[in-house]
């Protein structure tokens, strides 16, 4: 299922990109509509845990085994402007190395504030095969960005899944959104 209903399940024991038809109610975005990805089994309510308290995302398990994380705020219409959507499968492939870039919003405040637990989180992390090496909040704010790769469970830290994330902050030279 597709952020806006749209019945196309995923290959088995892969990440997904795509872009639904353009529709009133989404409006026009830069990047994807949504990224999906399979995950290990009894994994998607720690998953969304996880979005929520470092993000403060809406999250929602519209079936059991799949999860829908909104990236970038709700439309009128109920959908998420973009999503992350995990299903739950009996095995997944092996992490590739592949990423999404995403804003917070709320300035440099904002940014801090993920940043801030994350590092509580323990999944700040450097990718060695870019410059940005932020480890620390001030670095963080002087490249506008930091790295994790791994999702936790928030209470136990045991390591749910892995997909680098490259977090901006919504004042990064290169965010051609309209998020403030």
């Amino acid at each position: 299922l597709t952020p806006t209903g749209t019945e196309t399940p995923p290959p088995p024991l892969s990440t997904t990109y795509g872009k639904d038809p353009p529709s009133p109610s989404t409006g026009s975005i830069i990047g994807l509509d949504y990224v999906r990805s399979s995950v290990p089994p009894s994994t998607v309510p720690s998953i969304l845990n996880f979005y929520s308290h470092l993000f403060g995302s809406t999250v929602s398990s519209p079936s059991p085994g799949t999860g829908i994380i909104s990236i970038g705020g709700i439309t009128p219409s109920g959908s998420p402007i973009q999503s992350i959507i995990y299903t739950e499968e009996p095995s997944t492939e092996t992490y590739d190395g592949h990423h999404l870039a995403i804003y917070v919003g709320g300035g440099v405040p904002g940014f801090m504030e993920v940043f801030k637990r994350a590092k509580e989180l323990g999944v700040v992390w450097v990718n060695p095969r870019f410059s940005d090496k932020a480890t620390e909040i001030e670095e963080a704010v002087e490249c506008m960005q930091f790295r994790f790769k791994d999702i936790v469970d928030v209470e136990s830290k045991e390591v749910l899944f892995e997909m680098e994330h490259e977090v901006r902050c919504s004042e990064h030279k290169d965010n051609r959104s309209n998020l403030d």
